[in-house]
């Protein structure tokens, strides 16, 4: 498709996306008409393969871009780095609103689309005959062909299944929201399926396989599903709310893999793409299995015995992210800890760790300031203890963000050399804390210090702290405070323990 000048994209949208002549119809259309800059399908691709108002997840619809092949990461740049790149443009170009950042700051986790630019994306896409809507306003199906088609909220009276299959031979992608007869959609005559989301039950009519299928994202399936999928070798994304067997990890194309939870054994063959595995048990972390996922990028763990202690993980020398969680609190025995933050050590490339339901004390947190990479650190309803002492010689240089939820935290001794490039802050439900040490105020990269749950005088510490900063010359460094809190009786010794009952 050819670019068009301003004056072909203003009339573009005006014939497309409203027959209103208004005020407010121009004050709207014209920017968002110069900020596509003459390429209308670039914005199709955001907007159109989802319903209005839908919250999209940018790290899905990167991977939606990498199976319909919109986007190529050049030699020396990662697939990742260039869909972050495409979405901040996109965001430059106010063609989307962010609804949700990373803990750092640094990424695009989560965004909207303005109700009228997602009707101009989707009449345009259905101008080029790219979309197709099934929706509740009607069933009136093109007489050509389709890449994309969308079904949302279609009772079983008005669905025309055999309208749909009729669209099958040009058909890339389906997505299937709401509530409507997905198990009558014969699947096996669409032979060029790359893409098939499906936020409903799915129950296949056959086991033929689906050679090109690239991304698949079921909530629920049955267990002839398994079997229909079992031969898609071209899969680079695999999520569904049930159950994997760790055997579908065959596909050697598979990237991305996340369930509610992974069982079997790993496949005999070492699996070369595989980045991204979610919900893995510690069970299965022994040496031999991790040796045949020597690439993967970002894992969860669910460590449900003492007697696994992750000490396998170094075969990982490529984890960027790892999140450990405890299945319960008996399981933070202090030996046991010391030998996985030992072994976590052993991981020169980590960026991002997220522990869980850990039991330990603070000095242990302390050791890991020796990764020479770690950006984030997150620790999630873990018993530490009450004073947190950073002595002079321990500096997480790299640190960008720091989040402690459901601490024991009551004390807290740091200097502003501890962290010299912390920008942002996270306290969430930290009961026992009084106060934020003012060396905070010292920091200069810091932007934010967040506040959910907290004691009044945290916050106020918090609210000093950002005055210094202004004093400083950081006019950018802001509180944000939630739901403080007023305890009674603060000094309560079995208080947290309460705590962490209910938060189980």
């Amino acid at each position: 498709m050819q670019f068009l000048d301003q004056s072909e994209s203003w009339e573009l949208f005006h014939k497309k996306a409203c027959k209103s002549q208004g005020v407010e119809f121009e004050t709207i259309g014209r920017p968002i008409v110069e900020k596509c800059k003459g390429l209308p399908l670039g914005i199709v691709v955001v907007a159109g393969v989802f319903p209005v108002d839908e919250v999209i997840n940018a790290n899905n619809l990167a991977r939606l871009w990498a199976a319909e092949g919109l986007v190529k990461a050049f030699k020396n740049e990662s697939f990742e780095a260039v869909a972050k790149r495409y979405i901040n443009e996109l965001m430059d170009r106010n063609l989307i609103l962010v609804s949700k950042r990373s803990c750092c700051g640094r990424k695009i986790k989560e965004f909207r689309v303005h109700d009228l630019l997602h009707a101009f994306c989707v009449r345009e896409g259905q101008n080029q005959s790219l979309l197709h809507v099934v929706d509740e306003s009607g069933c009136n199906f093109p007489q050509k062909g389709v890449r994309w088609i969308r079904i949302e909220r279609v009772s079983f009276k008005d669905f025309d299944i055999c309208a749909l299959h009729s669209l099958s031979k040009h058909c890339r992608s389906i997505f299937h929201f709401g509530r409507s007869p997905t198990d009558s959609i014969i699947l096996e005559i669409f032979s060029q399926l790359r893409v098939l989301y499906v936020a409903e039950y799915l129950s296949p009519t056959s086991t033929d396989v689906h050679i090109h299928l690239r991304y698949l994202w079921i909530t629920r399936q049955c267990d002839s599903s398994h079997s229909f999928f079992s031969n898609a070798w071209n899969l680079q994304t695999y999520r569904v709310n049930e159950g994997i067997e760790l055997n579908h990890l065959k596909f050697p194309q598979l990237q991305y893999i996340k369930c509610h939870e992974l069982y079997g054994s790993f496949p005999k063959s070492v699996h070369q793409n595989l980045q991204v595995i979610n919900r893995l048990r510690a069970s299965k972390c022994d040496q031999e299995s991790l040796t045949k996922v020597p690439y993967l990028k970002k894992v969860s763990i669910t460590i449900d015995d003492p007697n696994d202690c992750v000490k396998n993980i170094d075969c990982l020398q490529q984890l960027e992210s790892l999140s450990l969680h405890f299945d319960s609190w008996s399981y933070g025995i202090p030996d046991m800890m010391a030998q996985i933050i030992n072994n976590i050590l052993l991981l020169k490339n980590i960026r991002k760790l997220t522990f869980d339901y850990m039991t330990c004390e603070w000095k242990v947190i302390n050791v890991l300031s020796k990764l020479p990479k770690l950006e984030v650190l997150k620790l999630m309803v873990c018993d530490l203890g009450k004073k947190w002492e950073v002595p002079e010689n321990v500096k997480f240089c790299h640190l960008i963000c720091l989040k402690i939820s459901f601490g024991s935290l009551k004390h807290w001794e740091v200097g502003a050399d501890n962290f010299p490039k912390l920008e942002r802050l996270f306290l969430q439900s930290c009961y026992s804390l009084r106060e934020i040490p003012n060396s905070f105020a010292e920091i200069p990269t810091l932007n934010l210090i967040q506040l959910q749950w907290c004691l009044p005088s945290a916050v106020m510490s918090a609210k000093q702290i950002q005055a210094e900063q202004h004093e400083y010359g950081n006019e950018n460094m802001i509180v944000i405070e939630e739901n403080t809190i007023q305890l009674e009786d603060d000094s309560d010794e079995g208080e947290f323990d309460e705590m962490k009952m209910r938060s189980r």
